[in-house]
């Protein structure tokens, strides 16, 4: 079945070729009559090709395959093949959307009737063709997307080509049935991944709204956001009127006035749409941060606090990381999360069980055994402290500063991320690797002081994570345990799910150590000279030396020099591995005889360092700068 299949594939595929080759023919001028009646055949060889399902077979079999990407002439070529039908065969493309409007039209009037309806052949081609655009232009590399933008007051400038696949993405857009609109509405995205597509996104959109009494268009900014609002008004005027006993059932029950499952679906690609081009274009997101109508800040602030699903919720805070790149935006960010109380961060005396995010991670993601609203938010806490720390975030109600979300990301996701169980074991190493990279954040900048210790309430949160490098505090636990995983992993050579978000979640492991190693000295003389403290802090140099309680051996130094054994194809590894066994080896002569006893354990595993020092020599690994690691 499978090998017809293929077959039947192939040969679509050729005949799609053809047909093109024949409409291309037929532009020409200068062909005989008796040629004339051969070109002629091209729609009806591209109507056995469609039957065929050829876009189906494309996207499945060519486009989603991890190795076309990476080959340039196939990607090019199967571009060429899709534009060419756009451009030279405008009106077939047309009679495609009519059909899809039709069969559309058909499924909404059985479903209103409560009669089940299949959706034609003949009235899935337009929509396959939009998905299978879609893919082929996700996360383009060479540029094919600009092809199909060109500002529309200045058209002279362009080829017909590009003007005909602009037309395409103008009309395409017009009276979208709603099965059509997030196909249309991911292919846009996919067509913002470049700054200049981006912008000419977004200017196709604001000129899609409404002017005057003119109506806009359902696919513009004005509608998204007047959509958003709407959404936002709804659930908050139906959570006021619900009341519920348990108020941690708003996260539960299910919705009824609020959002539709297809709404879902719209509403999760237009948020795809705003991260976009947020993401790609400064002047697009600075327009769309800013504009005093569509506010979405606080939409997308005020719908993460009604009983709106899970995914979405991680789209909005996707949407709201891409606008946050802009420092006078994250501003506004973090003012709106702390006053919607996301995260509880206001002390208060009440016994009940804190809501927000906290309830949706304990109750829903983690029965689910997915975490998508986990990860979005660490992406957004992490592009938001890229404009660095709020220090007066809170002020007046609560000490001050980023306290509150750092031990959230401590406590409640990073100390039990590695015991929940996963779906999906890739998606554990990155919730790892995102806690890591806001920590290794906060040491980077951190010069340690004797005020730290004067204060019970110190603020300074890279003080406050290198007191728990420097015990043996459940954060450091995890830490050595997670590389020992990640070692033993990338030790037996073979492949799995995961396996790039292992290795980079060690990698921040090691670049967390060095820091720590760095700083030890400074903050235990700055311990000393303290006139009062409490605490009682170890050298991390001696913690990494002790014994390691899943081995029970002391072999944490030797997980860490089998990553330079490695760094043959992980250079950046092997840099900061060889920096935390110098930074263990420098604190004392002990320390080093320590060192050599755990690498002279036998002598095969004396061998293997061995070489894999002097592979990391001999290749000049060692001079690769810091700052691109």
């Amino acid at each position: 079945m499978y090998f017809h299949e293929f077959i039947s594939g192939i040969q679509s595929t050729i005949q799609l070729t053809w047909s093109m080759t024949l409409a291309t023919l037929r532009s020409l001028n200068n062909l005989e009559d008796d040629q004339q009646i051969v070109v002629e055949d091209d729609e009806t060889i591209l109507d056995h090709a469609l039957d065929s399902g050829v876009f189906h077979w494309l996207l499945q079999t060519l486009i989603n395959s991890r190795m076309l990407k990476s080959e340039e002439f196939y990607v090019r070529r199967i571009h060429q093949l899709l534009t060419d039908l756009i451009v030279l065969m405008p009106l077939k493309v047309k009679e495609l959307r009519n059909r899809a409007d039709e069969a559309a039209r058909n499924k909404l009037m059985h479903e209103q009737e409560g009669v089940q309806f299949t959706v034609p052949l003949q009235g899935q081609h337009f929509e396959s063709l939009l998905t299978a655009l879609s893919a082929l232009y996700s996360n383009d590399s060479y540029g094919l997307i600009l092809e199909f933008w060109c500002p529309s007051d200045n058209v002279e400038r362009y080829s017909q080509r590009q003007v005909s696949l602009y037309k395409f993405i103008r009309l395409a857009g017009d009276l979208l049935m709603p099965s059509l609109y997030a196909p249309y509405v991911q292919l846009l995205v996919n067509l913002s991944g470049h700054p200049d597509a981006a912008l000419h996104c977004f200017n196709l959109l604001k000129l899609n709204g409404g002017q005057g009494d003119r109506g806009g268009s359902t696919v513009s900014w004005d509608h998204f956001f007047a959509s958003l609002h709407q959404y936002f008004s709804n659930l908050r005027t139906e959570a006021s009127t619900q009341m519920p006993m348990n108020l941690d059932s708003i996260y539960r029950r299910p919705l009824t006035r609020g959002i539709s499952p297809t709404e879902v679906q719209g509403l999760a690609s237009v948020l795809k749409l705003i991260t976009a081009v947020s993401k790609h274009s400064e002047a697009a997101r600075i327009a769309i941060a800013e504009h005093s109508q569509w506010q979405p800040s606080l939409v997308f602030v005020g719908l993460l606090s009604c009983a709106v699903p899970t995914g979405l919720k991680a789209e909005i805070l996707n949407s709201l990381t891409a606008l946050g790149m802009s420092s006078e935006v994250a501003y506004n960010i973090w003012q709106n999360i702390e006053a919607a109380q996301l995260i509880n961060t206001i002390p208060s005396t009440s016994q009940q069980r804190p809501l927000g995010l906290f309830s949706e991670i304990e109750d829903i993601e983690a029965r689910n055994e997915e975490y998508p609203l986990t990860r979005a938010f660490l992406r957004l806490l992490d592009g938001l402290t890229e404009h660095g720390l709020p220090e007066g975030l809170g002020q007046g109600q609560r000490l001050p500063g980023f306290r509150p979300y750092f031990n959230f990301l401590r406590d409640h996701i990073f100390h039990k991320f590695s015991t929940r169980a996963y779906k999906n074991a890739s998606e554990r190493w990155n919730i790892g690797t995102l806690c890591l990279k806001i920590m290794v954040k906060l040491l980077q900048d951190y010069q340690p002081t004797v005020q730290d210790f004067s204060s019970s309430t110190s603020s300074s949160l890279g003080f406050h994570l290198m007191t728990h490098l420097l015990q043996s505090s459940e954060t450091l636990r995890l830490l050595l345990f997670l590389m020992d995983e990640a070692v033993g992993l990338i030790e037996s050579y073979q492949d799995f799910n995961g396996k790039e978000k292992a290795e980079e979640c060690a990698l921040q492991i090691l670049k967390l150590l060095d820091l720590g190693l760095k700083l030890q000295v400074p903050m235990l003389e700055c311990s000393r000279m303290a006139p009062s403290t409490n605490l009682i802090l170890t050298s991390l140099s001696n913690l990494l030396l002790a014994v390691n309680p899943r081995s029970g051996k002391p072999d944490h130094l030797l997980n860490v020099v089998k990553f330079v054994m490695h760094a043959w194809r992980m250079p950046a590894h092997g840099l900061h591995a060889i920096e935390v066994i110098r930074g263990v080896g420098k604190t004392s002569a002990m320390a080093q005889t320590a060192i050599l006893s755990t690498f002279r354990v036998d002598e095969s595993t004396a061998n293997c360092i061995i070489k894999g020092n002097l592979h990391f020599i001999f290749n000049g690994i060692v001079i690769i700068d810091k700052r691109e690691c």
